[in-house]
């Protein structure tokens, strides 16, 4: 049996396509919009919604560069770095995919809510229990690159498996123990 562990830096972007008229309610009142969107109300003409429950456009996922991959073997444990430097010169299955907000803009309005945060923490431990090596060259990652309103960019990993076995929730998305900031929460034109 292997166990995987990540530990690092997590990017958590949420995003939804809104109306002008939701923008223009919105754009000048960073505190009422943080209220709002953490569960406080609103006319039904300019709601968005709880913001960790917005799911129109989501990236979730490891910062890369800034995150180890733990892996317990029965003999040995291994600390791999998630960077795209390691993953080129040890020869790991890796693609990059790049999104942007015109992807949010399904209907073409110009307008979204987004929410950014990182928290720093742990996740997994996930168990592959007919493996007893690990073997780097079944290690396949996934990372997602994503400018923000602000021009900066991140890159997250977002999907991971090992032989094929998809291990990305319980080492992205659940299990987490980490601590953070307060989300960054805005309404941009695009």
């Amino acid at each position: 049996m292997i166990k995987f562990k990540a530990e690092g830096s997590k990017e958590v972007f949420r995003a939804k396509e809104i109306t002008k008229k939701t923008f223009e309610f919105w754009k000048d009142k960073p505190d009422e919009l943080s209220d709002h969107v953490n569960g406080g109300g609103a006319d039904e003409d300019v709601e968005i919604g709880i913001y960790d429950e917005i799911e129109d456009f989501t990236v979730i996922g490891w910062k890369l560069n800034n995150t180890t991959l733990e892996i317990e073997e029965s003999k040995e444990s291994i600390s791999f770095e998630l960077s795209e430097e390691n993953f080129k010169k040890n020869k790991i299955n890796f693609k990059i995919t790049k999104k942007n907000f015109e992807d949010v803009c399904e209907n073409k309005k110009g307008f979204i809510f987004n929410a950014y945060e990182r928290l720093d923490g742990t996740c997994g431990p996930v168990e592959i229990e007919k493996v007893k090596k690990f073997d780097k060259t079944k290690l396949k990652i996934t990372v997602t690159q994503l400018v923000l309103p602000d021009s900066s960019e991140i890159k997250a990993i977002t999907e991971i498996s090992y032989d094929k076995q998809d291990i990305s929730w319980d080492l992205i998305e659940s299990n987490v123990e980490a601590t953070g900031d307060l989300p960054n929460l805005e309404v941009n034109k695009i």
